[in-house]
């Protein structure tokens, strides 16, 4: 979605963070099986996960391109609270710094990446 909202569109990414924490953003777009990231995805992900992510959507070199396809991404906090983190194995998270310059925006900082978590059946 972020690649062709950037290749066609020439779209920016710049996300005002009240709105990340207060509206739900994924699960409006997406539909109501997405969520934004957690910072407890994070923890249990093995470092694997964050070798494909990293694959899939690795920093473009395009101007507009190394924000769409950063790993510097807005979580849900354990707590509650929005923050930000890098989607690297062991990579620290911290409250969102936010504030208010009078744009409500952080131009270019982090991306809301949505997940959608299944439940794994069992082969029987």
């Amino acid at each position: 979605m972020a690649k062709c909202a950037y290749e066609v569109y020439q779209s920016k990414p710049y996300w005002q963070p009240i709105k990340v924490d207060t509206e739900d953003l994924c699960g409006t777009t997406l539909g109501a099986q997405w969520r934004l990231l957690a910072e407890s995805d994070l923890a249990l992900w093995q470092p694997e996960a964050f070798t494909l992510i990293h694959e899939a959507i690795a920093p473009s070199t395009l101007l507009w391109g190394s924000n769409y396809f950063s790993l510097d991404v807005y979580l849900r906090g354990t707590d509650g609270t929005l923050k930000v983190g890098k989607l690297k194995a062991g990579a620290a998270t911290v409250p969102v710094p936010f504030k208010d310059d009078g744009s409500g925006s952080l131009e270019g900082k982090w991306s809301v990446r949505c997940v959608r978590i299944l439940p794994v059946i069992p082969v029987k």
